[in-house]
């Protein structure tokens, strides 16, 4: 039987599935085992590869959002300092 791509083994993977779905509790009985074993040699060699997920997060922004360490976006640090002092200019005294 083949899957909806038409890539055989789809009977094999289904009832590997329905094998691990059917165990209860944290661990199998030595008849279990060996039947999921079984079952997974039976498997073709396409699934019987590991699956290579895409990483769904970047360890730390590049880029036009990346902040330096002032907190401002990319080289906007000026511009920051700038808003800034002409906002609280008055509050401030630098004399």
């Amino acid at each position: 039987m083949t899957d909806p791509h038409g890539i055989p083994g789809w009977d094999k993977v289904d009832a590997l599935a329905k094998a691990l779905l059917q165990t209860t509790g944290v661990s199998l009985t030595p008849q279990g085992a060996s039947e999921i074993i079984k079952l997974w040699s039976g498997l073709e060699p396409y699934d019987k590869r590991p699956v290579a997920y895409a990483p769904i997060h970047q360890a730390s922004p590049t880029g036009r959002f990346a902040r330096n360490r002032s907190g401002c976006p990319g080289d906007a640090q000026e511009v920051c300092i700038s808003e800034f002092l002409r906002l609280y200019t008055d509050v401030l005294d630098f004399s």
